[in-house]
């Protein structure tokens, strides 16, 4: 519950309270003190009437003549009547409470100690003054969060009234202060505008920005509006309790938000700036700041130029710029481009340095031979780096002519030396593709030329698979024969006929020189080695002609073994039987000629 939350009915309990309390111990009166002895401080309270008050009511001693007010609280000791100066301020204090609550003032107190239940702290006594505690809830000490409350124990702070019921009282900082710096801020809308020169303490530092304390209210001022100087971190710049002047620079009523600036009461370096500086131009700068894609030139008093990772150098391939410059280094560069507008500068390093692509295309000729070192080893290819800088790509393709899914880091060390050959060249985009296994000549080329179509190879059975089984032959290369084409009269089971190891002969089907395929055929070889032994058998019979016809008789005789002729039509017979019998040619089954007797 809040102070303007309270309504007359409660307003009118306190003042209830108050009027019991000030019947019940009768009114304040002062007296004068005149004298201090045994523990007691004895008062004249007019005429002749005195009264006595324990000194330990007091934190020290009174002064004789002095004035203390008090209450009587119905006691004597040897029948001087006894008064309470505690009480008396108690009183005090309760009408101060009454009066906050009824005009939204605040109270005075002093944080005295931690409030823990069940083991759990939950806030702070506060001493209100005349003997009278107030409760102070952890969300209620400010209207951030501190880190070490305690810390706030013995200080003296304002507060608000949250809560009256008899002698319970809770309040609030953070209220007061809430309430406080609204009336703050609508001062502070109501006397200041865009551009007012106002000063500031620092109050919060974080890394991009710091919270100013300006005449109750807290002010932002951003990193980038401090200074025209680049700053990558406020800590270690200001510090807690720093003043400085800065000029407001945005005002926003509906969030109370107040921004600063402290740059813009400084000469603005980018003024004029083309009297100065133009593109082209070569000038120094010291290397102040990285970002990730390039280094940060401060080449005069605020202002600074951006030195991109690709302007660094024609030929180092530069990824973080903190492995090419230092930072506190001098540098020389040439200015590429300046934005007034927007104060930007780009320059470059690279611009002042030979571009050796420039002579390029005639150092690096297409089919040169090269030697290099590799620089970078990456999944896709090898980086070989040359005397003048220039680096090439060595893609994985262009390794091996029969391994293209090299293990290029298996292979390739940086630092190695490599010899390769030119394959393109691209001086204007600055590529360059180098080869290694074109330095050598391609092995299933040389077998196509060696080897045409139904040419016999040998080799060995390397694998036998399930469509077939591979061969390995000469020059490290492989043919592969398929199922279909193993054996003329089949075998159930591959290695029912052959076994890894054993030596074999085959046909050539085809080569595939860009697939780097051989397909070989063992079936073709065995059909070709048959037709060639009859082919010999002919020859060797063709000089004897009655062996022949007795030979070839003999062997038609046996291939026609069982054969049967269905007769013909009775009266195809007659016909036949009548006419003269003559000798015709009958081809055999095996195609040949040979004389039969109808």
């Amino acid at each position: 519950m809040e102070a303007n939350t309270h309504d007359e009915i409660f307003l009118q309990a306190m003042e209830k309270e108050l009027k019991n309390d000030t019947e019940a111990e009768g009114p304040v009166r002062s007296g004068t003190v005149i004298s201090v002895d045994n523990n007691l401080v004895f008062l004249e309270m007019g005429g002749k009437s005195e009264v006595v008050v324990p000194l330990d009511e007091f934190e020290t001693p009174p002064a004789v003549g002095s004035k203390v007010d008090v209450m009587m609280t119905g006691d004597r000791r040897e029948g001087v009547p006894i008064a309470s100066k505690t009480r008396a301020e108690r009183m005090g204090v309760l009408d101060s409470i009454h009066e906050a609550i009824r005009l939204e003032l605040p109270v005075k107190g002093t944080v005295k100690e931690v409030v823990v239940r069940d083991n759990i702290p939950k806030g702070f006594t506060v001493d209100l003054g005349g003997d009278l505690k107030a409760f102070l809830p952890y969300s209620h000490i400010d209207t951030r969060r501190y880190e070490k409350p305690e810390n706030i124990i013995g200080q003296k702070f304002d507060f608000v009234v949250l809560e009256k019921r008899g002698t319970s009282i809770i309040i609030s900082r953070r209220v007061y202060l809430q309430k406080t710096v609204k009336k703050l801020y609508g001062k502070f809308f109501e006397t200041h505008q865009v551009g007012d020169v106002v000063n500031g303490s620092v109050e919060e530092i974080d890394q991009n920005y710091i919270i100013l304390s300006v005449e109750g209210i807290k002010a932002f001022l951003h990193i980038s509006d401090f200074s025209w100087k680049y700053l990558s971190d406020f800590r270690g710049v200001v510090k807690y309790g720093d003043e400085f002047e800065v000029q407001i620079i945005s005002l926003d009523k509906t969030k109370d938000s107040v921004k600063v600036g402290k740059k813009q009461l400084l000469p603005n370096p980018w003024e004029n700036i083309e009297n100065r500086f133009a593109v082209g131009d070569v000038i120094q700068g010291r290397v102040v700041h990285f970002r990730k894609e390039g280094a940060v030139v401060e080449v005069e008093e605020g202002i600074e130029a951006f030195l991109h990772v690709s302007e660094i150098s024609w030929t180092q391939r530069v990824r973080d710029p903190k492995k090419a410059l230092k930072k506190g280094a001098m540098v020389e560069v040439k200015i590429k481009n300046i934005e007034i507008d927007r104060r930007r500068m780009d320059v470059s390093l690279r611009e002042l340095q030979a571009n050796p692509w420039d002579d390029a295309e005639a150092n690096y000729t297409r089919g040169k031979k090269l030697s290099g070192t590799v620089s970078s080893v990456l999944d896709f290819g090898v980086f070989i780096k040359f005397d003048d800088g220039i680096e090439g790509i060595l893609r994985k393709e262009d390794v091996d002519w029969m391994e293209n899914e090299v293990d290029l880091k298996e292979r390739f060390k940086k630092g190695d030396k490599t010899d390769v050959i030119v394959l393109s060249i691209e001086p204007g985009k600055e590529r360059l593709r180098l080869g290694i296994k074109q330095l050598s000549d391609n092995p299933l080329q040389a077998f196509s030329m060696n080897y045409p179509k139904n040419s016999v190879v040998e080799g060995t059975v390397k694998a036998i698979q399930e469509y077939g089984i591979v061969v390995a032959l000469e020059n490290n290369l492989e043919g592969f024969i398929h199922i279909s084409n193993i054996n003329k009269d089949g075998a159930e089971k591959t290695e029912d006929t052959l076994k890894v190891g054993d030596p074999i002969r085959a046909a050539v089907r085809y080569v595939d020189v860009a697939k780097a395929k051989i397909e070989l055929s063992r079936k073709d070889l065995m059909q070709a080695e048959e037709q060639r032994e009859f082919q010999k058998y002919i020859v060797k019979e063709s000089g004897k002609t009655e062996a022949y016809s007795t030979s070839m008789g003999s062997l038609l005789a046996d291939q026609f073994k069982g054969l049967k002729i269905e007769p013909e039509k009775k009266k195809t017979e007659k016909a036949e039987s009548a006419a003269p019998k003559k000798t015709v040619k009958k081809k055999s089954k095996d195609t040949e000629s040979t004389d039969v007797e109808e």
